[in-house]
Order: structure tokens, then C-alpha cells, then sequence
């Protein structure tokens, strides 16, 4: 059915967001900073699209679904800002470690 279809195009997506995500990870040229940001912006999104899929897949889910959805984008957000924070604060205290930056 298009129901079927369109459900399983959207979980598809979110996959494929998930592994480009990753791709900048084992890339050395970039810091670690850059890399949170890809990784966190293209899992949410990533996550968003299968969470999507599945409602249209089963739209009776849609309170869970819902909490599951606004759970997972604020969580993401918020776990990636405190990681980056840390990043931060830890090469403002001590200089010489800002190759920590480039190194992960």
C-alpha cells in the first residue's frame, strides 16, 4: 500500500542521514567541534524522519510517538551544547591542549 511505501521512504531517509552523519567522524581534517555538529545535526534529523515514518506507518501511535520526538530533539540538542561547552572550557584552561580540538 502507499501507506507501506511512503513509510518505509522516510525510515529510509532517516538511515541514510544517519551513516552520512557519521562520515565526518574518521575524517582528520576537521575538529572535533565540527564533527559533534554533523553528527548531531544529521542523527536528530536522522531520527526525526524514522519517527515520522513510523506514524505514518502507525498513525494510532501519534501520543507516544509525539513524546518520543520532542524527547529525542531536545535531549540531542542539549547533551551536544554541554559536550561542546566542555570542549571549550577545558582548552580555556589550559592553552597548550587546544590540539585536542583538531585531534578528535
Amino acid at each position: 500500500s502507499i501507506q507501506f511505501l511512503i513509510s518505509n521512504f522516510l525510515i529510509g531517509i532517516g538511515l541514510f542521514l544517519w551513516y552520512w552523519g557519521t562520515i565526518p567522524v574518521s575524517n582528520k581534517l576537521h575538529n572535533f567541534l565540527y564533527k559533534l555538529h554533523t553528527l548531531t545535526v544529521s542523527d536528530t534529523v536522522g531520527s526525526v524522519f524514522i519517527i515520522f515514518g513510523l506514524f505514518v506507518y502507525s498513525p494510532h501511535q501519534w501520543p507516544i510517538l509525539s513524546v518520543v520526538t520532542i524527547s529525542f530533539v531536545l535531549w540531542n540538542t542539549i547533551f551536544s551544547y554541554l559536550l561542546a561547552v566542555r570542549q571549550i572550557d577545558k582548552c580555556r584552561l589550559d592553552p597548550s591542549s587546544s590540539y585536542l580540538l583538531s585531534l578528535y
